[in-house]
């Protein structure tokens, strides 16, 4: 019988913080909550002081990109899937993120890592590492740009081999969305996969054509992800309609809305709206779109994302706890609200009794909130040990 205590932490539960209180946990599970420690049986084999550091449930990742540096850490130079993965996992456990949502993107062109056929293998390797031993939860967040052919052929065939976990709708058409202009566009993808002129104007010319297919493929992903289930989310909504639109569909996250009009439709529309943990930290958005911190000023938005930095959400928490939210309502953000967003709170996202016990030991006596100690059903899986 596995047991653990964790005494002396400010334990951050969803409504309020426990001051040098002390948690139980039997099996993996959370077995009580308490504001401190009661006589100590011999039966709890494993004893933490965590000396006034708070406690917070494990991150959940509902956007996280960071497979894509992992596998091709520079333009076409590629590692194998297997170590990337593997890699992955530790990252994640290092910034407290336990449950993970691998963003793997399916885009309209053949290009790298966002070509169907690689982002498959990188799919199959997310499954074979989940097969076997593992440091944290993986999932997987399937993302499909609404215009390419076949690909609801493709995401059809993998809902039916199983382990999709989210699935959401990008559209990346020149024009709309993140990339207002074409010239926005050929930038981004120019920088980021350093394609040459011809390559970017055929990849506009490919997407341009899908088009027509958008309306198809939206309707024939969705009726099959509600089949199975799975939660559906929208990728950069840039107008009031987009987010009716979604809704009818029956979509309920809305990530990165671009501008406060999308935003605000998709708050009163009681949409799980997704922020960029990155944005929150850097104070503004990496596209030029709206500020985060000016939509949660606006009582707009719920989830935190890393995106493409895995460290911003601690630091997103910590930095929205100074002045703009309760660190109760920063935590949820990052757990709880990501957790309902993706079902899956029954089991984990908050510190609750009968609740997987995915905990943070976080110090922020420097000044920098930095995570101590990570642990998933109660397992230590990361542990750090700063010298003074």
């Amino acid at each position: 019988m596995s047991r653990l205590i964790i005494a002396n932490a400010n334990i951050v539960t969803p409504k309020r913080i426990i001051k040098n209180g002390c948690i139980y946990v039997k099996n993996g599970l959370i077995e009580s909550i308490l504001p401190s420690a009661k006589e100590i049986s011999e039966e709890y084999c494993k004893i933490i002081n965590a000396d006034g550091c708070y406690l917070l449930p494990g991150f959940i990742d509902l956007h996280n990109d960071d497979i894509e540096k992992k596998v091709m850490p520079r333009p076409n130079v590629y590692f194998p899937i297997p170590i990337a993965v593997k890699e992955i996992e530790r990252v994640m456990a290092c910034h407290g993120i336990t449950t993970v949502f691998h963003s793997i993107s399916f885009e309209a062109v053949d290009f790298g890592l966002r070509s169907i056929e690689f982002s498959k293998k990188m799919i199959d390797g997310i499954r074979e590492l989940n097969n076997g031993s593992g440091l944290i939860r993986n999932k997987i967040h399937l993302r499909f740009e609404v215009s390419a052919p076949d690909i609801a052929e493709t995401v059809e065939q993998l809902l039916e081999t199983g382990g999709i976990d989210l699935i959401s709708l990008i559209d990346h058409t020149p024009g709309q969305g993140q990339f207002k202009t074409e010239e926005a566009y050929k930038d981004y993808y120019r920088k980021t996969f350093k394609l040459n002129e011809e390559e970017l104007n055929n990849i506009i010319s490919k997407k341009t054509t899908g088009v027509d297919l958008k309306k198809i493929n939206i309707e024939k992903i969705i009726k099959a992800a509600k089949e199975k289930n799975i939660p559906l989310a929208s990728h950069d909504d840039d107008s009031v309609e987009k987010v009716l639109s979604n809704k009818e569909y029956g979509i309920m996250i809305s990530e990165f809305p671009v501008n406060m009009q999308a935003a605000e439709k998709a708050h009163k529309e009681k949409l799980f709206i997704c922020l960029g943990a990155p944005n929150i930290v850097r104070g503004k958005s990496q596209a030029g779109n709206i500020s985060a911190r000016e939509l949660l000023l606006n009582g707009i938005g719920n989830i935190l994302c890393s995106d493409y930095y895995p460290a911003s959400i601690l630091h997103a928490v910590f930095n929205l706890s100074s002045d703009l939210l309760t660190l109760n309502e920063a935590v949820n953000m990052a757990s709880l609200y990501p957790a309902r967003a993706a079902g899956i709170d029954k089991q984990t996202g908050s510190l609750e009794v009968g609740k997987e016990a995915d905990m943070l030991l976080v110090d922020t006596k420097s000044g920098i909130p930095v995570i101590k100690q990570t642990f998933v059903k109660g397992n230590s899986i990361a542990c750090f040990n700063y010298i003074d």
